[in-house]
């Protein structure tokens, strides 16, 4: 099929108009039929709002930095303190949800400089200064994301659509008409969902939502619990370190915010961090969804 064949060019060329790739897939969407499949695309094209659930390679991991001063000497570009920080707090300024159009980040990809940064309102930074010596205060703030990052977002989009459009050409000749596609048992909108997202996600498209990871934990099973964690590679020493965490926080677990022990939280940020600087080999994007899933399953929030 020529659109088939037009988007797979598209993307295969090294400098790929990604925007152009998917408003081509959308309307080879539409003539298949599959309009709810649309709606994925239409949130890359347009943007996510507040109250969607975004995907996983659109989380990214931001490193808060301040200027501070004791009214002397002034300390520029400095790594936050956020020890004190609740762990929403530290949420906030470390993991960095991008919702903006596919357009809008090609053009951050394109601006010059290896890092982006957005500020972290005033009214927080003496929340910030508390973590600092007396006398020292913090006069400025921002969140710094690495440009590779961002730029991770158009990548995968770009690997797993054209992966979609691939498997598609290898269903159906050249020759194939549109109506013997749509005619065909297999299910488009499956095979774009588990291109796009993995079999252990599921979009709903109808909801404007994304489901969780399906992680088949058991709650208070605590081997279901590591056996899911060592399939997403973290090792024997990490689980073995949760499970002393589990068990120390015992029941100490705040059920209503869904928010486990102080134990189990810091081996969480401690997952993070390996994730970032690549100790744990899993994309820094989705290694907060696989352990709010699994903690999640395994105590039983919502």
């Amino acid at each position: 099929m020529e659109l088939i064949t037009q988007i797979i060019d598209i993307l295969s060329d090294e400098n790929t108009n990604l925007e152009n790739a998917l408003i081509k897939s959308k309307v080879l969407l539409h003539r298949l039929g599959e309009r709810e499949s649309v709606e994925w695309i239409n949130k890359e094209l347009n943007g996510y709002s507040e109250q969607d659930e975004i995907p996983e390679y659109r989380v990214l991991i931001s490193q808060p930095k301040v200027t501070a001063s004791n009214g002397f000497t002034i300390w520029k570009e400095m790594p936050a303190v956020t020890g004190h920080l609740t762990d929403r707090q530290i949420e906030n300024l470390t993991i960095s949800k991008w919702r903006d159009p596919i357009a809008s980040i090609e053009h951050f990809t394109g601006a010059d400089g290896d890092t982006l940064s957005s500020p972290i309102p005033p009214e927080f930074w003496s929340k910030l200064s508390e973590g600092l010596q007396k006398g020292i205060h913090v006069e400025h703030a921002h969140c710094v994301i690495s440009k590779s990052q961002v730029l991770k977002i158009k990548t995968v989009i770009r690997s797993r659509l054209l992966d979609f459009v691939l498997k598609l050409e290898e269903k159906f000749p050249d020759d194939t008409v549109l109506e013997d596609i749509k005619s065909s048992p297999l299910d488009i909108g499956n095979l774009l969902n588990n291109t796009m997202f993995g079999d252990h996600a599921t979009i709903i498209i109808g909801d404007y939502n994304t489901q969780n990871v399906s992680t088949s934990i058991v709650k208070n099973d605590l081997e279901s619990l590591v056996s899911f964690l060592s399939s997403k590679g973290i090792s024997d020493n990490d689980t073995k370190d949760l499970v002393q965490a589990i068990e120390i926080d015992g029941d100490d677990i705040d059920f209503e915010n869904e928010k486990p022990g102080s134990k189990v939280s810091e081996w969480m940020k401690k997952m993070l961090g390996k994730a970032v600087d690549a100790t744990w080999q899993i994309n820094v994007g989705a290694a907060g969804g696989v352990l709010a899933a699994a903690i999640a399953e395994y105590y039983g929030f919502g």
